[in-house]
């Protein structure tokens, strides 16, 4: 054991197989006057070991081969090596390991990223008290196995005299002056908060009635009002003379224990809005589950999504985005009215990180994102979640204002209940999260029950997603066109390609059902991809035949944003062989209302390129003049509602007409969609639009179909 009092270097072995962490060890240690040696595998170690034993050793948790703690437990049964400090390092997160290295024979563990600043203090705190614990083991033998656990201080209770004995470094970690005198054990009891007493004096009683040592753990508030985590550990001995005494060891554990809540923080809560997070939930839910089981209770799991969320990050980035979350997390705080308290193995969760109140119970929980989860446990029926629903409503009804600008949310929630719609976590969460989506498609801000035909729904909604991917792979899709017609020489110009997809048992398919399925999924990409591709091939084939056709080819706002779309046409074109001015993209102006400026240098590059961009459904949705002015249009669209009433309806004829000229104004070539009766057709011509789609000439066609088209018209 080094002696401390001389200046001999202490001898520190460092035990890790990453060179780097080795490296900045030593010359922090050296700095400090450490002689440092340096292994980096745990067989390394213990043969190190047996021919030089070090005064300490700082040994990794997770290591190729043999780990720190077979590593530990080994060093522990070798000569010398029993009473060695060994502290072991390992990640914040890894509280098992913690509990492991103890459990391997560890005097201490330090945390990774290690604190180089202050381990060299550290290191020689535990020499220091390594050197004390040396001599108490060697110079009092009755506290031999007492001093094996607590390095910092003892207290001796005689209980045949009633005799206490408080040595001066326990009345250090009391905050006391050495010369304070006990005269009974009731005394010790003032420092002991009111709530935990009742604790203490039961662990006593017990260990006095059976003569079992004891162990546990508790806070003690210092005359100075510092409180202090203290864990103490008794043992029944008896003396020559016959009379009993308990040797109760007393450390100070305060700095593990904020550690451990640390690591507590970090694995059971959200760092953004400090709510529970997804692994509290599941705990929770577990437990929630067994209790309402046990008293025959109800309770509800509220599914929140936030409705178009992401368009505020795209349009005011993630830091404006992070701060409506937090402020839209503390609104629907204040809709909870109670939170639970979660006890995960021997451990309670430390009152502090709770984002509520520990006596109340319901739970906000953040999943991630816009995505959070309300638990009701305290319901009688359906009203008390109706009222939350409410709450919930109205809370968020009231606009959000950052940097002078005001935000507008919106929430769709799904609700699942306990024991009706599933008696487990994952069934009821994915019941919750299934109502959810339910209420996005029936309109957002709205709420929507559970019922057991969402789940027939979501059945069918993934067996037809798995078919759809089965149908990109087996050419299943086709492509079929939809003629365009130009008025002034009622001639076929071009064509807009549709994709169609012909079940092999089911039929056709629309693509009002298999397109937006694709579009939530990853799907939309590779499909928008092969739709394009045909299309450019099958257009270059008419093209050699003699047909100059132009083909229109839509672009969904998913493919619009990825980042490859630029690529994709230009390797379509290429080869295909089609040149560039014989496409047109078809876009909707769900394209531009996020990130114009972005949308207007995606649109301008395909511009360069050579093809044409048109506006598709004009006249719907968010339109608005200004993209007209803002964007590189070649072609506007007029959507068939307008199309469908002209001549018989004022306002239609009225709103077609307008559009007509505007585009005329613009220079912008304008389309007809949805002609149907000559009464259309009529109208257009006398308005002079451009060109004509619709079934008064033809409906879309396949392939082959098309291709005789071409020949008969």
């Amino acid at each position: 054991m080094i002696n401390l009092s001389e200046k001999k270097p202490a001898k520190v072995l460092v035990v890790d197989d990453d060179e780097m962490i080795r490296f900045l060890i030593r010359e922090t240690l050296q700095e400090s006057h450490f002689h440092v040696d340096e292994v980096e595998s745990g067989e390394a170690a213990i043969e190190y070991f047996l021919q030089t034993p070090p005064d300490i050793v700082l040994l990794d948790v997770i290591m190729q081969g043999m780990d720190g703690f077979e590593v530990c437990a080994q060093l522990r049964k070798q000569a010398g090596g029993k009473h060695v400090p060994i502290v072991m390092m390992t990640g914040l997160d890894d509280i098992d390991s913690i509990h492991h290295a103890y459990n391997s024979g560890a005097t201490d563990f330090t945390t990774k990223p290690i604190n180089y600043t202050i381990l060299a203090h550290r290191l020689r705190y535990m020499l220091r008290a390594g050197q004390l614990f040396e001599r108490l083991r060697r110079n009092e033998t009755r506290l031999s196995k007492a001093q094996q656990i607590a390095r910092l201080g003892y207290w001796e209770w005689n209980t045949s005299q009633n005799r206490l004995h408080i040595p001066s470094q326990t009345l250090a970690i009391l905050g006391l002056e050495p010369t304070t005198h006990f005269t009974s054990l009731r005394q010790l009891l003032h420092f002991i908060p009111l709530e935990e007493r009742p604790l203490l004096r039961k662990t006593f009683f017990k260990a006095l009635r059976t003569n079992q040592d004891f162990a546990i753990e508790h806070e003690i508030i210092t005359p100075n009002k510092q409180v202090k985590s203290i864990r103490q550990e008794g043992e029944l001995q008896q003396k020559d003379n016959g009379q009993k005494q308990w040797i109760v060891t007393i450390q100070d554990i305060s700095e593990r224990k904020k550690s451990e809540e640390k690591i507590i923080r970090l694995a059971y809560y959200d760092n953004l809005t400090t709510l529970p997070n997804r692994v509290f939930l599941q705990e929770y839910l577990n437990k929630l589950i067994e209790q309402a089981k046990r008293h025959h209770r109800l309770f509800a799991i509220l599914s929140l999504d936030l409705d178009h969320f992401k368009r505020i990050n795209n349009t005011w980035g993630q830091g404006v985005g992070n701060l409506l979350l937090q402020e839209a997390a503390r609104r629907l705080n204040q809709c909870v009215r109670t939170s639970d308290y979660l006890v995960r193995g021997n451990w309670a969760l430390p009152t502090d990180a709770y984002a509520q109140s520990i006596t109340k119970n319901d739970t906000l929980v953040r999943l991630g994102g816009d995505e959070f989860i309300l638990l009701l446990s305290d319901i009688k029926d359906l009203t008390g979640v109706q009222h939350a629903i409410r709450r919930i409503h109205k809370i968020l009804n009231a606009p959000f204002i950052l940097k002078k600008e005001r935000f507008y949310l919106t929430a769709s929630i799904g609700i699942s209940m306990f024991p009706n719609d599933g008696q487990t976590t994952d069934v009821l969460l994915a019941h919750a999260e299934m109502a959810m989506q339910h209420a996005k498609n029936a309109g957002r801000n709205t709420f929507e029950f559970f019922h057991p035909s969402m789940n027939v729904q979501a059945h069918q909604r993934l067996m037809l997603e798995n078919e759809l991917r089965k149908a990109l792979e087996n050419e299943e899709l086709e492509v079929y066109y939809q003629p365009k017609v130009e008025l002034k020489q009622n001639k076929t110009i071009g064509m807009e390609a549709l994709v169609r997809w012909q079940h092999p048992e089911k039929g056709m398919i629309s693509p009002a059902t298999f397109i937006p399925l694709a579009e939530e999924t990853d799907l939309i990409y590779s499909l928008g991809e092969w739709v394009l591709r045909r299309a450019c091939k099958d257009t270059k084939q008419w093209n050699n035949a003699g047909y100059p056709l132009k083909v229109a080819v839509n672009l969904s706002v998913l493919q619009f944003k990825n980042t490859e779309l630029l690529n994709t046409v230009r390797n379509a074109l290429e080869d295909s062989g089609l040149g560039a001015q014989y496409l047109e993209l078809e876009i909707t102006e769900g394209v531009l209302l996020e990130d114009s400026d972005n949308s207007k240098t995606i649109l301008s590059k395909l511009k360069n390129m050579g093809l044409k961009i048109a506006l598709d459904d004009f006249g719907t949705g968010y339109s608005s003049l200004s993209y007209l002015k803002k964007f590189p249009f070649d072609t506007l669209k007029i959507d068939q509602s307008f199309v469908r009433d002209v001549g018989t309806d004022q306002d239609s004829s009225a709103l077609a007409s307008a559009i007509i000229a505007l585009s005329k104004c613009l220079n912008l070539k304008v389309v007809a969609e949805g002609v149907e009766t000559s009464v259309q057709l009529e109208f257009m011509k006398k308005h002079q639009c451009n060109e004509i789609q619709g079934y008064f000439f033809s409906a879309p066609l396949s392939r082959q179909k098309f291709d005789a088209w071409l020949k008969s018209h």
